[in-house]
This record gives structure tokens, C-alpha cells and sequence, in this order.
């Protein structure tokens, strides 16, 4: 699914075990909401690879992969990772914020 529309995704259904993936789909399609309103150079497709698991893809217009974001959890508090910059030289960043996190990606 590479829509700019998140309207149309879809929020994955998995056991209880593996924690709600309300929270998870929420920030995720938060972030990509944000990163439309300032910049439409890059497309998102939400992958929901294994149960339990989520991340979205990310790519540049000319549809060569950026990156990809998920939420991380750290000492029970969730949080952006982001793993960019894949076709030079792999990069990883942690964050706490929307905000903070547009920093990575060129307007």
C-alpha cells in the first residue's frame, strides 16, 4: 500500500500479547501526517510485516526507499526510531517528537 492517503490504511489486528497496536498505528500515521503538511516529496507505505510488528517505509518521490519509521519502546515509554539514509550509509535515530524528528528528513 503506497498511499499518501492514511485515511486508507488500516490499523493491524494481532493478539493481545504482542500490545496494542492502536498507540503504534496513531504515532505512526501521525509523523507522515506532519511530514505531508510540510514537504510532499516523499511517499509512505505502511508494512505490517509479522504479527506484532509495524513500521512504515519511506521513499522519495523518485521511489527510491529513505527510510523506515517505527515506535520503539524504551523502559515502557514509546518512541520514534528511524533508519535512513539506506542506499549510502545506513544511519539510526531515536526520538521523542513529531518535531524532532522532521529534522531528518530534507525539506
Amino acid at each position: 500500500m503506497n498511499e499518501n492517503d492514511l485515511k486508507l490504511w488500516k490499523v493491524p489486528a494481532w493478539h493481545a500479547d504482542f500490545g496494542d497496536p492502536v498507540v503504534e498505528f496513531e504515532m505512526l500515521t501521525t509523523f507522515c501526517q506532519k511530514l505531508l503538511s510540510v514537504t510532499s516529496k516523499y511517499s509512505f507505505k505502511l508494512d505490517t510485516y509479522e504479527e506484532g510488528y509495524m513500521n512504515v517505509d519511506i521513499y522519495k518521490v523518485n521511489g527510491e526507499k529513505y527510510g523506515e519509521l517505527m515506535i520503539v519502546d524504551e523502559d515502557g515509554v514509546k518512541k520514534y526510531g528511524f533508519f535512513y539514509d539506506l542506499e549510502n550509509n545506513e544511519k539510526e535515530a531515536y526520538f521523542d517528537s513529531v518535531d524532532e524528528g522532521l529534522n531528518y528528513f530534507p525539506k
